[in-house]
C-alpha cells in the first residue's frame, strides 16, 4: 500500500483569458459542443459552442474533425479531435445537449466531471467550458478527477500522477452578476473559491471512502487492519 501521498491531492488552478501560444504536446483543450437538434435522442451534427479563445479556423477543424466521427454533441458526449491550428496535443469535446441561452450550473459542473473522468493519463488541462461557468467547470474538474488510491498496492495503484493542472479560460476578470456579501470580486478568487470547494468535497470523500472499503472488500489486509483498529477504539471506555 503506498502511503506517500495519503489523499487525493487536487490539481491546481490557474484562470488566464487568453489560449497560450505554447503548450507541451501532452495538454488537452476542453471545449463544450452542442446539437443542431432539440432532442439528444435524434442529436445532429456537433458544433463548438461561441467562445472567444478560437478562431475560425481553430473552431472549423473540430467541427470537421466531430462531422468526421459521428459526433452528435448529446448530453455528456465525448470526443477526442485534433486541431492542428491549435498549440495542444489534442481537444476534447464534452457535449451539452441542445443549445440554451443560459446554462444551469449543474449541466456544465457534470460535462465538466464527464470530461475529467475520460482523461485517464492527462495531467494537465485547458478549458473554454468555464467561459460558461467558471465556478461548476472547477469543481466538476476537480470532482471528475477523483480517485481514491490509499489501499491500492504499488502493483494495482494508478501508474500515472492524474489530473495536476487545470487553466480554466474566461473572458471576464471580474465576476457577473449581482454582488452580495463576501462573494469573490475577480474570476480569479471566484476560481480559487471553487477550487477550495472541489478539494473539500474530495476530502470528505477520502474520509468515507474507507468505510465502504470495510464492507465491500473485507478480505482487502489494508481494510481489515483499519477495521480492527476502529473495533478497538470502539471498545475503549
Amino acid at each position: 500500500m503506498s502511503t506517500a501521498n495519503p489523499g487525493y491531492q487536487a490539481p491546481t488552478v490557474t484562470v488566464a483569458s487568453s489560449l497560450p501560444k505554447r503548450t507541451k504536446g501532452s495538454v488537452v483543450l476542453i471545449v463544450p459542443v452542442v446539437s443542431d437538434q432539440d432532442d439528444d435522442a435524434t442529436a445532429g451534427a456537433a458544433s463548438v459552442v461561441g467562445n472567444p479563445f478560437l478562431d475560425a479556423e481553430a473552431v472549423g477543424e473540430i467541427d470537421v474533425a466531430l462531422k468526421a466521427l459521428g459526433a452528435k454533441g448529446g448530453a455528456d458526449q465525448v470526443t477526442r479531435v485534433v486541431a492542428p491550428s491549435l498549440p495542444v496535443g489534442s481537444v476534447l469535446a464534452v457535449g451539452l445537449g441542445k443549445d440554451r441561452d443560459k446554462w444551469p450550473a449543474d449541466v456544465i459542473r457534470r460535462a465538466a466531471g464527464v470530461a475529467a473522468r475520460s482523461l485517464n493519463g492527462t495531467e494537465t488541462v485547458i478549458t473554454t467550458l468555464s467561459d460558461l461557468d467558471l465556478n461548476a467547470t472547477i469543481e466538476g474538474l476537480i470532482l471528475g478527477a477523483y480517485r481514491f488510491t490509499d489501499f491500492r498496492s504499488s502493483k494495482t495503484a494508478p501508474k500515472d500522477a492524474g489530473l495536476r493542472e487545470i487553466t480554466a479560460l474566461t473572458a471576464d476578470t471580474k465576476t457577473k452578476g449581482p454582488r452580495t456579501r463576501g462573494a469573490p470580486k475577480t474570476a480569479a478568487a471566484a476560481a480559487e473559491r471553487a477550487a477550495a470547494i472541489g478539494s473539500a468535497v474530495a476530502t470528505a470523500r477520502d474520509l468515507v471512502t474507507p468505510r465502504r472499503v470495510i464492507f465491500i472488500r473485507p478480505n482487502s489486509p489494508s481494510a481489515q487492519r483499519l477495521w480492527v483498529r476502529r473495533r478497538a477504539s470502539r471498545w475503549k471506555c
